[in-house]
């Protein structure tokens, strides 16, 4: 077995302003390095760094959001902190065991999502994929449904020979995760 202690940062915005009686804008960005260290007694050395923003525009019931994420990691990580894609927030339409079942050390996203009362439209790419490996950039797009914390996501990877849809359904515990 091996033990893996990390010394956390990060810093967080979170901005949100009026331009109207119906329009609200939100940004929102973050910031966090992970490392575990051998002084921290931890079996693992690494530096785990994540960046991501999101962008939100309210008119009414029209909402649009854009999301971006990057991160990388440096030494050996242990898998729970190696980066993943393909779930029901991100690369919806792909499966994540399929794109990289260990995960990778490196990670780009971005997502656009439209969305208005309760149905959406989304079109996500992103890749995850190790260090001196060829990355491959995988798109998707679907559609869903959302009242309250529960949501149904279908989503299509466009990019491969075998289009299938991939069905995602659940609940979303508020203050966890996106807002929406």
């Amino acid at each position: 077995s091996q033990m893996a202690k990390a010394v956390v940062a990060s810093f967080d915005v979170d901005h949100q302003w009026k331009a109207g009686p119906d329009v609200t804008h939100r940004a929102v960005g973050s910031f966090g390095v992970r490392a575990g260290s051998r002084s921290l007694e931890s079996d693992l050395a690494y530096t785990r760094y994540l960046g991501q923003g999101t962008y939100r525009f309210d008119f009414g019931r029209h909402h649009v959001q854009a999301i971006g994420m990057a991160g990388g990691i440096t030494g050996h990580a242990p898998l729970f902190e190696r980066f993943a894609l393909g779930d029901s927030l991100t690369l919806r339409g792909w499966d994540k065991y399929e794109i990289s079942p260990a995960g990778g050390d490196r990670m780009v996203y971005s997502s656009v999502e439209y969305r208005y009362t309760g149905v959406s439209l989304f079109l996500d790419i992103g890749s995850v994929w190790d260090a001196n490996t060829e990355r491959q950039v995988r798109v998707s797009t679907g559609f869903g449904f959302h009242a309250g914390p529960a949501f149904l996501v279908v989503g299509f990877p466009l990019n491969t020979d075998n289009l299938t849809a991939v069905l995602a359904l659940g609940l979303r515990i508020p203050g966890v995760g996106p807002r929406w």
